[in-house]
This record gives C-alpha cells, structure tokens and sequence, in this order.
C-alpha cells in the first residue's frame, strides 16, 4: 500500500503540467489520426495488419524520446519543488521512494498505449467498418512494445534525476533514431536483438514477425531488472545535484 499511495502523491504532483496533457491528448491523438489515414483505404483482410503495422512501428519509434522526456518531467518538478529537498528529506526509504517513481512510469507509458488502443480498436470497427478486427492481436502487442520499453524507462529515471530533463531528453530523441533505423527497417535485421531501443518495436511486431523470446523478451526483462536494482542503489546514497554520492 506504501507504494499505491507513493505512486498517487507522485501523479497527483503532475497536475498543471505537460505530463497530464501528454499522456491523455497526444495517444488519443495518435489513434485518431491512424484512423484518419487508413479511412481511404478499402477495407480488406489484410487491413487490420496494415494497421496494426503502422500503429505500433509508430508507438516503438516514439517509445525511446517518451519515456526520456516522461522521466524528465517527473524529476524536474521534483527539482523545482526544492531541488529535491522534499524527496531526499522524506523520512519513506529511500528505496520506496524510487520504485514508486518507476513504477508510476511505467504505468503512465502502458497507460498512455491502452488508452491509444481503446480509441483505435473501436474505431476499426465502428469508424472504418472493419468486423474482424482482431483485437487480440493488438493487445498483445501493446504489453509486447511496452515490455520492450521497460530497460529505457528504468535507464532514464536514473538520467533524470542524475543529470536532467535536457540529457535525458537527449539520449531518448538519439534512442528514437536508432529505433527508426535498427527497429523499424530492414536495416537493423541483424543487430536489433543488441539494441535495446530496437526492443520495442520487434517485440510489438512479434504478432506479424514472431522472433524468439531470447531475441527481446528476455534480454529486455533482465536489463530492467539490472538497471532498476541499479538505479536504486544509486539513488539510495544520492545526496542531491552536484554533491558527490
């Protein structure tokens, strides 16, 4: 429970900021916009694949520079806050403290991807007459995409809080990159299983292009384990921006 209430004191700190409008506005947007562009295609069998597609190789793209940016957002209305005063000075372990961080991003990530799904999926059907949608398919692979995710989530608290918004956001925008390259063409065949920005979109493609757990799934639950329980101890003797730890 200690880290339910953790979580909601954390979000409820992201009000009257762009982390509230970029987890609702801009996945709702996505989806419509999917929508929007497929609406002149005719339908037929292969359209819900097409869809799926081009949904996911755009959400796997993104994924890096989001999850950046999201990590950055929350660590620095921490900073703004008392530069981290309040955080550092809690009397909650400090190991609690982090966790609840993480783990609320990894919720706002998975969040932001069903609630872009709840649009897309009924769209589908309602908006562009498509009865077989295979809803399934696009659940899997939304929990795949954010499996593939969970190292660079776990990568960027630490750089957030560590270094700020600005190189956080920098290494997810070079992330991105990579994952358009390595992740979302033919390009990157050979070497994705060792990039991890790649991780998200191969494992959301898993549906269409099913590749061996040891090639993603699994590389990427260890690297967030690592990562996480590395991030922890870090934080766990951090004494704040500019102090040694």
């Amino acid at each position: 429970m200690t880290l339910l209430r953790l979580m909601r004191a954390d979000w409820l700190k992201t009000r009257r900021t762009p982390v509230r409008w970029a987890v609702i506005v801009m996945p709702a947007g996505y989806a419509l916009l999917i929508l929007w562009y497929f609406s002149r295609f005719r339908v037929t069998p292969e359209l819900p694949l097409r869809i799926y597609s081009a949904f996911f190789e755009g959400w796997g793209v993104f994924l890096p520079l989001a999850a950046g940016l999201l990590a950055g957002l929350l660590s620095l209305q921490e900073e703004q806050a008392g530069r981290f005063g309040a955080l550092l000075g809690s009397t909650v372990p400090r190991s609690a403290l982090y966790a609840a961080k993480l783990l609320l991003l990894i919720a706002i990530t998975a969040g932001s991807v069903l609630m872009s799904l709840a649009i897309l999926v009924p769209g589908m059907q309602a908006g562009l007459g498509i009865e077989a949608a295979q809803a399934g398919m696009f659940w899997e692979g939304a929990w795949l995409a954010v499996a593939g995710a969970l190292p660079q989530m776990a990568l960027h608290l630490w750089l957030s809080l560590a270094c700020g918004l600005g190189a956080s956001v920098g290494v997810g925008g070079a992330g991105l990159l990579m994952a358009a390259i390595i992740g979302a063409t033919n390009v990157g065949d050979p070497i994705w299983p060792a990039v991890p920005w790649a991780w998200p979109v191969r494992l959301a493609l898993h549906p269409l292009v099913p590749v061996a757990p040891a090639d993603g799934l699994l590389p990427a639950c260890l690297a967030f384990a690592v990562l996480a329980v590395l991030g922890t101890a870090w934080f766990c003797r951090w004494e704040g921006p500019g102090r040694d730890s």
